[in-house]
């Protein structure tokens, strides 16, 4: 194999670490986020009125629904895909991972045996859901409406310039 080959492969395989990485903690965010907006969506975004037990189940189990779904996300290849290049296939695999997650997350459940407001548990899986899927898309629709607008732009360009001729 010759050195460039080598130097390309290495390249890329750095490129794909590092975005496997980025994408494993915006998912940890995710979680972390959407799990604790639940709790507050409970109380009416009122921190202090959270339970102190509430409060101690969800740090508590925060490590345990992060692993489970980068897990479950990577069994699910979804840290192999390229952004660019999300699609059906790529939202097929999200709503899979999730319908994993949700068998996951209610076997956890059981075993911690936590008290948490029902509503905790269901907004914050949509959450997570739509966040997850609204990331894995964000850069196919950016990109979509910065090509339409430079095509318009383009566009405009070509008829002022068949005006003028």
């Amino acid at each position: 194999m010759s050195h460039t080959k080598k130097t390309k492969e290495h390249k890329a395989n750095q490129q794909w670490t590092e975005k496997m990485l980025m994408l494993l903690l915006a998912d940890s965010l995710i979680i972390l986020i959407s799990y604790f907006t639940a709790l507050l969506l409970r109380f009416d975004f009122v921190f202090s009125s959270i339970p102190q037990e509430y409060l101690t189940g969800y740090l508590w189990s925060m490590p345990f629904w992060i692993i489970s779904t980068v897990v479950v996300f990577y069994i699910c290849r979804l840290y192999h895909s390229i952004w660019r290049l999300a699609s059906v296939a790529e939202l097929q695999m999200i709503l899979i991972a999730y319908a994993v997650l949700a068998v996951v997350y209610s076997v956890g459940m059981l075993f911690m045996e936590m008290r948490m407001p029902r509503s905790y548990y269901f907004i914050g899986f949509l959450l997570s859901f739509l966040l997850t899927t609204g990331m894995r898309f964000s850069y196919r629709i950016l990109r979509f409406y910065i090509n339409s607008s430079t095509t318009e732009l383009n566009s405009e360009k070509t008829e002022k310039k068949n005006i003028l001729w």
